[in-house]
């Protein structure tokens, strides 16, 4: 459990909780408490790193000559709760920026957070990328062109590829667009799904489900006027194509009377014949999209490539 330390603005600290399954504190932990030269540390996002080690990611103003800085603070602590490094992160490349981040870690160790990148030319989403050591390696603008944007959540995929949820806009003004980016670890941008324009604020979270789908949501509005905002849950598949909104498998030939055995079915009393086929086997002959998902007002269905449609009327 995280919790701000709510003192002056100068000593804000992060508390590290631990509690058991009856919601008893086991230990509390004062993060950074000494760390001089840094204001108004917040957390955003624990994360459960390997060997139970805790990753909390989030941001602080960072004294550098005499100037405080906007700057992501990503922190690592042992199972207990000591902290193992957690410098401010931009010292080296002098990267500035953070907001709501959140981290993961891959099959190497490496941690990726997701944030938002302050620049001369407008904000932009963000990866930046830290050695399991602490050290910072490299970070990378996924939505290069963006402006006024940000990066909220970031999932690695197997050890070289990850999903990005993100917002941004065209201009210095216009957060517009929210979505998922997917790249490969080295910010190489494969596919980028647009879930939803002229909206203010975004996407915020998101997981990766048992069944390996990509579900996202956030609060947002549609401008010019935005409130109240709504909160949209999105489902995706790895491919980044909205998901089937079914949540239990389908039996095809359901709503026939007659058992399906061979190339002739009697069609009388039948109201819907899919295949005679094995639908996991000839998944082509069944596939049915429907978008968008969510939906508000109307829904689109496309229908399988071999599905036949028959209307008819009369006694």
């Amino acid at each position: 459990a995280l919790i701000k330390y709510f003192m002056d603005y100068a000593t804000k600290r992060i508390w590290l909780f631990k509690l058991d399954n009856y919601g008893n504190i086991l230990w509390e932990k004062l993060i950074q408490e000494n760390t001089a030269n840094l204001e108004n540390a917040e957390p955003w996002n624990l994360f459960l790193a390997t060997d139970n080690h805790y990753v909390v990611s989030g941001y602080a103003y960072d004294c550098e000559s005499g100037v405080y800085k906007l700057r992501p603070l990503i922190i690592e602590t042992d199972s207990a709760g000591n902290d193992l490094w957690a410098p401010p992160w931009g010292h080296t490349c002098g990267l500035l920026g953070a907001i709501g981040p959140s981290t993961d870690e891959n099959q190497a160790g490496f941690f990726y957070t997701a944030i938002s990148h302050i620049r001369n030319e407008g904000d932009a989403p963000c990866i930046v990328k830290t050695s399991p050591s602490g050290q910072e390696v490299n970070y990378m603008d996924v939505v290069p062109d963006a402006r006024g944007g940000g990066a909220s959540a970031v999932n690695i995929i197997g050890n070289d590829s990850m999903l990005i949820a993100a917002g941004w806009g065209d201009n210095d003004t216009a957060f517009s667009k929210t979505g998922v980016v997917k790249c490969d670890t080295l910010g190489n941008v494969t596919k980028i799904r647009i879930l939803q324009e002229n909206v203010y604020n975004g996407v915020e979270r998101s997981l990766i489900t048992f069944d390996n789908k990509y579900v996202t949501a956030g609060g947002m509005g549609f401008n010019p006027n935005p409130f109240p905002l709504k909160i949209y849950l999105f489902k995706l598949n790895m491919n980044l194509d909205y998901d089937s909104v079914y949540t239990v498998p389908r039996t095809y030939d359901s709503l026939c009377p007659h058992p399906v055995i061979s190339d002739t079915t009697d069609l009388d009393d039948c109201g819907v014949i899919s295949d005679i086929n094995d639908p996991v086997v000839h998944s082509e002959k069944c596939k049915m999209v429907v978008f968008p998902n969510p939906a508000e007002g109307h829904v689109s269905v496309q229908l399988p490539q071999y599905l036949e449609r028959e209307s008819s009327s009369g006694s």
